[in-house]
């Protein structure tokens, strides 16, 4: 057999293993971020703003760097959608919603994790992490530690497995606004988030909750009709038994921030409470042929509570929902 026939054939089972071993990893029981960081202290950030009644966020969900290493041009074009965004709308603030980089395969996780926040930190921006089912890692504590001494992050999830909170406040240090930020790990909101959230001061200011695996009502509500945008694939809400939202009511939250479904970006209302999809972004994820990729971008007015979103591409088109679509429809939206 030639050398360069061997190559090709070592190169081919080396691929092979790797997507075996991603396979697994996919497939397999993981807890991502569970893992609390003993030496951890603090669990609230605080940011603040001269002029909190335009405060602009931009989501970014299910980037999944790494999923194809073979096919490095799909992660190139995220990188590249990524700055795009950021320059062409200038948030206040990024929030990083799960699924940044795709399992941990031969272990080298923590590789990717580095690569992802040296790319975040290219951004210039202030951002939040929420760890979604796929940020494996083979040392979470390292993990929590890592995403905290980035000098742009607000996480502080290291102290409870990787639940924290982000207060927004006034130049005279008042907080107005809360960003409670769960980690939904690897089955969706459960009985660790719920005990957490139980930890939140129900008398705190409005706030957005922000995670990655949606909530049972998510799927519920538009079942029953309600809600706008376009619904291609089930709601993946895992374990999550629709006893979360109430408990959020509680904490003063007006609108749940979600991503994990890649073709699905939608909000439904529930009592005073919105639950929203964010775009997904990365194209080495599923569904770039359904629903193009992008992002959210919220403008909030922390002063007076009211808000607004639009899905945003890096061609600099935007959409808001006018209607409902079990197929993607530009013409609902403006």
């Amino acid at each position: 057999m030639r050398r360069r026939t061997l190559l090709k054939a070592a190169a081919g089972l080396a691929l092979t293993g790797l997507a075996v071993d991603q396979y697994k990893a996919a497939h397999g029981p993981h807890h991502t971020g569970m893992t609390p960081d003993p030496e951890a202290l603090e669990d609230i950030a605080t940011i603040r703003f001269k002029d909190p009644s335009h405060i602009k966020m931009l989501q970014l969900t299910d980037l999944h760097f790494y999923q194809w290493p073979w096919r490095p041009q799909l992660d190139r074009r995220t990188r590249d959608e990524m700055h795009r965004l950021v320059d062409r709308h200038a948030p206040d603030l990024l929030l990083i919603t799960g699924d940044l980089w795709n399992n941990n395969p031969m272990h080298i996780g923590n590789h990717y994790l580095q690569d992802c926040l040296a790319l975040i930190e290219s951004l210039g921006r202030p951002w939040l992490f929420t760890w979604g089912n796929h940020d494996r890692l083979d040392d979470y504590v390292a993990g929590h530690r890592a995403l905290a001494a980035c000098p742009h992050s607000l996480y502080r999830g290291g102290k409870n497995s990787g639940c924290y909170q982000v207060h927004i406040q006034n130049s005279e240090n008042k907080t107005l606004w809360n960003l409670i930020c769960i980690n939904s790990s690897g089955a969706g909101l459960a009985f660790p988030q719920q005990r957490w959230l139980n930890t939140v001061p129900t008398d705190g200011p409005p706030a957005f909750a922000v995670f990655h695996i949606p909530l049972m009502q998510h799927s519920q509500l538009w079942e029953e009709g309600k809600g706008q945008g376009v619904k291609l694939e089930p709601c993946g809400f895992g374990v999550e038994n629709g006893a979360t939202l109430k408990q959020l009511q509680t904490l003063n939250v007006r609108a749940c921030i979600a991503g994990h479904d890649h073709v699905n970006d939608y909000s439904v209302p529930w009592e005073n409470i919105e639950l929203i999809y964010g775009r997904a972004t990365g194209h080495a994820g599923y569904g770039h042929e359904r629903v193009p990729k992008g992002g959210k971008l919220y403008i909030l007015n922390a002063e007076n509570g009211q808000y607004a979103w639009s899905s945003v591409l890096a061609d600099g088109s935007h959409w808001t929902p006018k209607g409902r679509a079990d197929h993607w429809r530009p013409d609902l939206w403006s």
